[in-house]
């Protein structure tokens, strides 16, 4: 009835109003004349406080939406925004990265494991995986081994990994560190370059 009311009130308004009327005071279905929005005829007295009742909780319907809507685009632009910091971070760590690995790329092998040992801040993942370099690892002097030795069992699976292993073994074989050229003064540089960015 309540859409066959409606279609009838495109067509001949002052018919429709007056069929709702009589259906309002004639029958006790709390569907008619109004459908879902039943219980605001149980709650009115008449037809127009009935149609007040109904465009006021239509009004809060609008308005809770309203703010459910707000709400979901504020959620959307404080994501957009730690989406956007998170790639200035990734950004910045990579040049960074890009810096300090540069820095250290001029150093020879031995120099260069020295700084990676003497790091405190980077894992060794940090580094390029072609610097894991067994030869110039026998170079350094044993304090330095001892250092690079307490890094290894967090070295990640490959050419990191592989390298600690090589080390250990070598290592038991001479029954400890092989102590090989003493300290530089570029090599202690380039990890204090590393761990200080500058």
């Amino acid at each position: 009835m309540p859409l066959l009311l409606d279609e009838l009130a495109t067509r001949d308004a002052v018919l429709a109003d007056e069929l709702t009327t009589w259906a309002f005071y004639t029958t006790c279905n709390p569907y008619i004349p109004f459908g879902k929005a039943g219980n605001t005829r149980v709650a009115a007295e008449s037809v127009v406080e009935c149609r007040q009742l109904r465009g006021q909780r239509g009004s809060d319907a609008a308005a809770t939406e309203e703010r459910i809507s707000a709400v979901a685009k504020e959620q959307a632009a404080l994501r957009a925004e730690e989406h956007a910091r998170q790639r200035q971070v990734h950004t910045w760590q990579n040049e960074e990265r890009k810096r300090q690995l540069g820095a250290l790329s001029v150093l020879d092998a031995t120099s260069r494991l020295r700084a990676i040992a003497l790091d405190e801040d980077h894992p060794l993942g940090f580094y390029p995986s072609e610097w894991a370099d067994f030869a110039a690892a026998m170079q350094l002097p044993p304090e330095t081994q001892k250092t690079l030795l307490t890094r290894l069992p967090h070295a990640p699976k490959g050419p990191w990994r592989d390298f600690g292993e090589a080390i250990y073994d070598a290592f038991r074989k001479a029954g400890g560190p092989i102590g090989g050229e003493p300290t530089t003064a570029a090599s202690t540089t380039a990890a204090q370059s590393v761990r200080g960015g500058g």
